[in-house]
């Protein structure tokens, strides 16, 4: 089969698996991909979800492929289910949890992209350090991603 230049074509489950923070990435499209303009990542949530925090120079969007999440954007409080949308303006606070009865599968867009590569860093780390906030919040600031408080309950 050929392909055209700089096409991506994947098969379900496939693309690179990073592990880090207690949950799976896989990432579908990266920066490298797109001209840097933006990443689609599946996000296998089987542990806590991210700490509040705010980006300073990419927009994140999250679909609901499975599972159910209790979302925060600015003041904003909301159920996301399977089939919803969100996102997470640059600029403004944002954070997930996964929702009691069962793992939370979604689909993150990250624009432009760059934004992925954390998660590579971080997969690098011990177990230890990658539940460390001071080490976490070194890397983040080099993403330009400030955390604002803990991941919530």
């Amino acid at each position: 089969m050929s392909f055209a230049p700089g096409m991506v074509a994947l098969k379900p489950g496939e693309g690179r698996r990073v592990d880090a923070m207690g949950n799976v990435r896989i990432n579908k499209a990266v920066g490298a991909d797109t001209g840097g303009a933006w990443a689609l990542v599946e996000v296998h949530v089987t542990g806590a979800g991210p700490p509040l925090h705010q980006h300073d120079r990419e927009d994140e969007a999250f679909y609901v492929l499975e599972g159910r999440a209790r979302v925060w954007v600015g003041d904003a409080e909301f159920e996301a289910e399977a089939g919803s949308f969100v996102l997470g303006p640059r600029g403004v606070p944002h954070t997930f949890a996964r929702q009691p009865g069962g793992d939370l599968k979604l689909l993150v867009v990250i624009a432009p992209a760059g934004f992925e590569q954390m998660f590579d860093e971080i997969a690098q780390l011990s177990e230890d350090e990658q539940q460390d906030p001071s080490v976490l919040g070194g890397i983040a600031a080099r993403y330009g991603v400030q955390t604002l408080g803990p991941p919530p309950l």
